[in-house]
């Protein structure tokens, strides 16, 4: 993916400086002042790096532990404030783990109200960018850049921009390597310095594409373009459908295993009454199991017509009427009953055939004072 690169100290009301450059250093387009319209058009299908001067920014070395990221952000700004002259609700503090070294944060402190007027003005103008960065990340350890205003200086010594008048001051080192720029003031380069034939704004995009510099935009000016925020918001909801999922599914097992482990129980209960019951039975026969068969083998009240008639009869019978023996074979239901007189049986008679009962007068005779007869009943 190619890379839009703005360079922040050249921002004005409706320009910019930018260049686009892809991801092997092959330079698409060229560093040139662009209105925001264009950039705009450029930003299109590419990451943004919007680059700060080095000279709106500190540097510190801070020996600390590695911190969680709020424990560092309450302890580094006090652990900075004899060196830092401004008061430190003021200054934002930046960090990075990658350039956690030895047990020292290496630090970034810089104006609030600077960061967040670039950010503003960039937002106003339609600006969206993934990445804030200082220009002197593009430096490798041990060396030193001529820029067309300052100097970007890495060393054991010093680290962050210097302006010419003193840049002298600085102890001379045997191994820091010097680079200069088509742009770089005549005057200003020294003897033993390289020369990068490109202009530094060029050089600064390339190095920091290899260098992955740290972004700014963190803690409480934590920014997110419109596809980065996106692409949060899309892990976010798959994480919840996800968690949902998973929650689902692990109550539904639950529910099954209590359900399982009830049944185990109750067959455990139905296997020790079916002992008394049957002491010499080999096996013990689930009543699932006879129920199952039964609904496999019995598909309608049609087939076996039962539970129909028993329900027809339990309607019809009344208190006058008392049933000595039910036995049901081939589809009727042979009833043993006994009422106080005939005409109680005839009247119970009636009430079954009124409900669509055919009723067959076995036998009746008295007994004790009692009616006792045998019906035999089908649908």
């Amino acid at each position: 993916m190619a890379t839009t690169f703005i360079f922040a100290e050249t921002l004005t009301e409706e320009t910019c400086v930018s260049l686009v450059i892809e991801q092997d250093n092959q330079l698409i387009q060229g560093c040139a002042s662009r209105r925001f319209e264009a950039i705009r058009q450029l930003q299109t299908g590419t990451k943004t790096i919007v680059v700060l001067p080095a000279t709106q920014v500190t540097f510190h070395s801070v020996q600390l532990p590695w911190l969680g990221d709020k424990k560092a952000r309450a302890a580094l700004p006090y652990a900075l404030e004899d060196q830092l002259a401004q008061n430190v609700e003021e200054l934002h503090v930046a960090f990075d783990r990658q350039y956690y070294n030895e047990g020292r944060y290496l630090v970034t402190v810089s104006a609030k109200s600077y960061l967040q007027n670039i950010i503003r003005r960039l937002e106003d103008n339609g600006i969206d960018f993934d990445v804030l960065t200082i220009d002197w990340f593009a430096l490798n350890p041990h060396e030193t850049c001529v820029l067309p205003d300052y100097l970007l200086v890495h060393s054991d010594h010093f680290c962050g921009a210097l302006t010419r008048d003193i840049q002298n001051l600085l102890p001379n080192e045997s191994d820091q390597k010097t680079w200069f720029f088509t742009d770089s003031p005549a005057n200003q380069i020294p003897a033993e310095a390289l020369a990068a034939e490109k202009e530094s704004r060029i050089w600064l995009a390339e190095r920091l594409l290899k260098n992955k510099p740290f972004d700014l935009c963190q803690g409480p000016l934590t920014h997110g373009s419109d596809k980065t925020r996106l692409k949060y918001w899309l892990i976010a909801a798959a994480t919840m459908v996800l968690l949902w999922v998973s929650s689902l599914i692990t109550v539904n097992w639950i529910k099954l295993h209590e359900l399982n482990n009830k049944m185990s129980a109750i067959d455990s209960q139905i296997a020790v009454i079916y002992r008394q019951f049957f002491p010499e039975a080999k096996q013990v026969i689930s009543p699932r199991s006879r129920i199952t068969q039964y609904l496999k083998s019995n598909q309608g009240m049609q087939d076996q017509p039962f539970f129909a008639l028993l329900d027809k009869l339990a309607r019809a019978a009344q208190s006058t009427s008392q049933i000595e023996q039910l036995r049901f074979q081939n589809k009727s239901l042979q009833v043993s009953l006994s009422t106080s007189d005939f005409a109680s049986l005839e009247a119970l008679q009636n009430r079954l055939k009124r409900d669509k009962v055919t009723v067959k007068q076995n036998q009746a005779s008295t007994v004790e004072g009692k009616v006792v007869s045998t019906l035999e009943l089908t649908l």
